[in-house]
């Protein structure tokens, strides 16, 4: 399980067809409704659950392959898929890596490293900001671009 960061509009219908597809399955097999939700389908070989953010990216997407799934996709395999197939931006946090600093999947489903700023953490919705990538990508203009002078050079695992 793990949870990703959504710019722009989310249709979850969309969602879960990308989630089931990046799985190789028919869209009723991806299971994605807002959080609090408690009527879903618990079978499903894929649940999302969603809340808003507010900033530059919108959601919050949890993702949950079920046991049904020999070898789910890992957090940057799936990033990069939904940030393609859904065409924005997704965020994911980099574990190894200081806080704030994470990898993003551009619509292109390129990986570069962000400096994200949780403006206002504990707001309803939290605030989260894009200050800084490392490449530039399209779907974020007006954002620097800079060299991260975090001592790591890992990659998410393309």
């Amino acid at each position: 399980m793990f949870t990703v960061m959504i710019a722009g509009g989310l249709v979850p219908q969309r969602v879960a067809e990308a989630l089931a597809a990046l799985l190789g399955l028919p869209a009723d097999a991806a299971d994605v409704v807002a959080e609090g939700v408690a009527e879903r389908d618990w079978d499903a070989a894929v649940l999302g659950t969603y809340s808003p953010l507010a900033g530059d990216v919108n959601w919050s997407l949890q993702v949950d392959f079920g046991l049904a799934v020999a070898e789910p996709p890992s957090e940057p395999e799936t990033a990069a898929f939904l940030a393609r197939r859904l065409r924005t931006v997704v965020v994911f946090p980099w574990t190894e890596v200081r806080p704030g600093v994470y990898w993003l999947a551009g619509p292109d489903g390129r990986h570069t490293r962000a400096r994200v700023d949780d403006v206002e953490e504990y707001t309803d919705p939290p605030v989260y900001c894009i200050e800084a990538v490392e490449s530039p990508v399209s779907a974020l203009p007006g954002v620097r671009v800079e060299a991260m002078p975090e001592d790591w050079t890992g990659s998410p695992g393309r």
